[in-house]
C-alpha cells in the first residue's frame, strides 16, 4: 500500500520572498516599524512557560505581527515600557489581527500589560463560517493553525517543543523562525478564508468571527458583550460515542483491592473446640449465634466484659453499628450464676477498647487458659477452650 507523500514544511520566506523580518528588543526601534505597518496582520503571542503546579503564568514576552511584506517580533519583556506605537496599533479598529483561538491571548495581554486589542478575527470561527461543509462539530471548537495550513495550503507547519521554550531571553534562530512562521501563517490563512467569504452569495456577518477585547472583556464594536455564536452554522450529526478507555494499572490495582476487601467479609474459617455456642459478626447488620464452631469473616468484633454480671444486658456494649448484642447471648450454663462463676470464665476482666469492643487478635489469654487458647472468637458460655482450638486467618 503506497503511503501519502510527506508535506513540504511551511516557511514564511518561501511564500513571501520579499518580506523582511525584524527582531526588536528596543521600543525606539519598534515605533518606526509600527508607524508604517498596515493590516490585516497575522497575530500571535508567546511567553515563558511555567512547569510548577499552582504557579502563576509569566507575562507576555513576545508580540508577533506579520503581513505580506513585514514580520515584526517585538520582545516586550526586554523593554522598560510598552511601545506606544504598538499600543496604538493593537487598539486601533482599522487593522485586522487574525489568529487561531486568540480570545484568551488578548485577555492575557490586557492583564499583563493593560493593552486592549480591537478588530480580532478567530480563524477557527472564520473557517467554520465560510467552509461549513468541511468543518463540522461544535462551533467554538478550535481548529489548529497547523491543520488549517495543511488543508488550505498543503504545507506542514512545524509544531514542536519550541513553543514551550524560554521567550524572555535572547531568542535563538529556531525561536525566531518558529515565531515568524506562526504569525505569517495566520496572515496567509486569513487572506485565503476572507477571499472565500467575499465569494459567497450570503457572506457570514463579521460579528460571527470578529470581536474586540476592551479592558479584558470580549465585546462587539458596539460595546455589547460578544457571544461566540453563528445561527447559520450547521454542526452536523453528533459524533459517535468514544470507545471506553482500557483500564490503567491504577484501575487494576484498585479493582484488586476492592476484591480483597469483599473477599475478607465472606471468607469462612472452621475452628474446632468444645465450646457449644459462639458469637460472631460477619459484616451484616446483626451478630449471629452459631451452635457449630463455624465463624464467618476474617475479623469479628466481640462484646467487652463490663461488670461482674456477665450475662446481664448492661454487661455488653454495642457494635460499631449500634446494634446491641445482649439479647443474642445464650443463657447461663446449668448451675451457673453470673456473679459466682465470673472468675471461672476463661477470659475474665475488663478489656479497654474503642467503642467498648475489641478484636480477638488483641486478646491475651488469662493465666488459667492454655497458651494457644486465643483464637479469633470467644465462647459465649462457661466452656473452656482447648489448646487445639485453631487459629483464624488474618485479613
Amino acid at each position: 500500500m503506497a503511503t501519502a507523500p510527506s508535506l513540504v514544511p511551511y516557511s514564511w520566506l518561501n511564500l513571501s520572498p520579499n518580506a523582511t523580518l525584524h527582531y526588536i528588543r528596543d521600543p525606539d526601534q519598534a515605533n518606526p516599524h509600527l508607524a508604517t505597518l498596515s493590516g490585516p496582520v497575522g497575530f500571535d503571542l508567546e511567553w515563558k512557560p511555567t512547569f510548577t503546579k499552582n504557579t502563576p503564568e509569566n507575562p507576555v514576552a513576545v508580540v508577533q505581527l506579520a503581513n505580506r511584506n513585514t514580520i515584526l517580533l517585538i520582545q516586550i519583556s526586554a523593554m522598560q515600557e510598552f511601545p506606544e506605537k504598538l499600543r496604538d496599533f493593537l487598539e486601533s479598529p482599522d487593522f485586522v489581527k487574525a489568529g487561531v483561538a486568540i480570545q484568551s491571548d488578548v485577555i492575557k495581554l490586557y492583564k499583563d500589560w493593560g493593552v486592549s486589542t480591537r478588530n480580532c478575527v478567530d480563524l477557527s470561527l472564520l473557517a467554520r463560517c465560510v467552509d461549513n461543509a468541511r468543518w463540522k462539530g461544535k462551533y467554538n471548537n478550535p481548529l489548529g493553525l497547523a491543520r488549517l495550513i495543511e488543508v488550505y495550503e498543503n504545507l506542514a507547519l512545524p509544531k514542536d517543543k519550541t513553543s514551550r521554550s524560554n521567550w524572555e531571553g535572547d531568542l535563538t534562530s529556531r525561536q525566531i523562525e518558529y515565531a515568524a512562521n506562526d504569525a505569517h501563517s495566520g496572515f496567509v490563512i486569513y487572506e485565503r478564508l476572507i477571499a472565500m467569504a467575499n465569494a459567497m452569495e450570503n457572506a457570514p456577518k463579521p460579528v460571527y468571527y470578529t470581536f474586540d477585547a476592551v479592558r479584558g472583556r470580549l465585546c462587539e464594536p458596539t460595546g455589547m458583550h460578544w457571544n461566540c455564536y453563528n445561527p447559520d452554522y450547521d454542526p452536523g450529526p453528533p459524533p459517535p460515542p468514544k470507545p471506553p478507555k482500557p483500564p490503567t494499572a491504577r484501575d487494576l490495582r484498585r479493582a484488586a483491592l476492592r476484591a480483597r476487601v469483599a473477599a475478607s467479609t465472606t471468607t469462612s474459617a472452621t475452628v474446632s473446640g468444645s465450646a457449644p455456642n459462639y458469637l460472631t459478626f460477619s459484616g451484616t447488620t446483626e451478630p449471629t449465634i452459631h451452635s457449630t464452631p463455624l465463624i464467618s469473616g476474617s475479623q469479628q468484633y466481640f462484646p467487652s466484659r463490663k461488670s461482674a454480671d456477665v450475662h446481664s444486658s448492661s454487661s455488653y456494649l454495642s457494635t460499631p453499628r449500634r446494634h446491641p448484642w445482649s439479647h443474642y447471648l445464650p443463657p447461663p450454663a446449668t448451675g451457673e450464676t453470673s456473679a459466682s462463676n465470673h472468675g471461672a470464665h476463661p477470659y475474665p476482666g475488663n478489656f479497654p477498647t474503642r467503642s467498648g469492643l475489641f478484636l480477638a487478635e488483641t486478646i491475651q489469654p488469662s493465666v488459667n487458659a492454655p497458651a494457644r487458647a486465643f483464637p479469633q472468637y470467644i465462647p459465649t458460655d462457661n466452656a473452656q477452650v482447648g489448646p487445639d482450638a485453631g487459629h483464624a486467618s488474618s485479613p
